[in-house]
């Protein structure tokens, strides 16, 4: 059972927790969290999403998830990383670079510059079916195709394009 804590239009926790399977009470989000992991060569590393998954299934995107109740963004981001790709993060790489709200969710968007190699990826199956080092515009033209998580996408793409 994953639990979440409650959080206000502003982020901030109201003492409240519920289960993920639950539609969130009115005016309440969840924390959720972005990792972009950029390499050397500039490249975005992304991962397509499970057949399986509620929302978005066989999309392409970056790597992310809820942050369960309790925890912090910070330790969500290498949890989700470690749990989906097999990576551990090097913390000194990584930098808080944005947010964003959805209609349910406020997510911190990080950025992590990180060579690593495709090989070393060990995949969770039932979140991930593949990954790849893409180009800023090779990801611009998924999320053009409808091939990637928009929302996230628009999110982030003027930070990354620096």
């Amino acid at each position: 059972m994953e639990l979440w804590d409650l959080l206000d239009e502003n982020g901030n926790k109201i003492g409240k927790t519920q289960e993920r399977t639950e539609s969130l009470p009115k005016g309440t989000y969840h924390l959720g969290v972005d990792i972009w992991i950029i390499n050397s060569l500039g490249e975005i590393l992304i991962q397509k999403r499970s057949f399986q998954k509620a929302s978005y299934p066989g999309y392409w995107a970056m790597t992310g998830g809820s942050v369960l109740a309790g925890e912090t963004s910070l330790e969500a981001v290498k949890r989700e990383t470690l749990e989906e790709l097999g990576i551990t993060i090097n913390e000194q790489n990584l930098k808080l670079a944005n947010k964003m709200k959805t209609e349910t969710a406020i997510i911190d968007a990080y950025v992590l510059k990180q060579d690593i190699s495709i090989n070393e990826i060990k995949m969770q199956e039932e979140e991930v079916i593949a990954v790849k080092w893409a180009t800023y515009d090779e990801i611009e033209n998924l999320v053009n195709t409808g091939k990637f998580v928009k929302n996230r996408w628009d999110n982030i793409k003027n930070i990354l394009k620096v």
